[in-house]
């Protein structure tokens, strides 16, 4: 016996944490923030506000904050104080409103702008569709005699 086949569709929410925050000097007044989408984003990502605290202040000051579009997980802070240490962290938004904040990064920016990578591994997968090799001769001399298959 099968029974009926029920969707249901949620509302949005507010999203969790943007996942993955690095931060990687690119210049003496410079700084990179990149991220990861939210694992949980319940609803669409329409923004991301990303948050620079100066950390070596004698007083305390509020952290600066910029609007970052939706489709960028990266965004490139200037006009940095060399001599200062910054902590980062980002935010998604939905239509609901500002979710949840990601773990904080530290970082300063310095002349000497090491080798790192500023961009994330992605797993990509590829569907073939069948490809069939008969007795084809490459000019190598080899023959292929085989079949691929989804």
């Amino acid at each position: 016996m099968q029974s009926d086949v029920f969707t249901a569709t949620t509302e949005q929410d507010i999203p969790g944490a943007p996942s993955s925050v690095k931060a990687l000097a690119m210049s003496e007044d410079a700084i990179l923030i990149s991220w990861q989408y939210p694992e949980e984003p319940n609803g669409v990502i329409i923004q991301y506000t990303v948050y620079i605290k100066e950390l070596d202040r004698s007083r305390e000051v509020a952290p600066a904050s910029h609007k970052v579009n939706a489709l960028q997980t990266s965004h490139h802070v200037e006009s940095l104080n060399t001599k200062s240490r910054y902590e980062f962290w980002v935010t998604a938004h939905t239509a609901i409103g500002e979710g949840a904040s990601s773990q904080k990064v530290t970082m300063s920016p310095t002349q000497r702008t090491p080798a790192k990578i500023a961009s994330f591994d992605e797993v990509f997968v590829a569907v073939a569709k069948q490809v069939n090799f008969s007795k084809h001769q490459f000019q190598s001399g080899y023959t292929v005699n085989r079949k691929f298959h989804k």
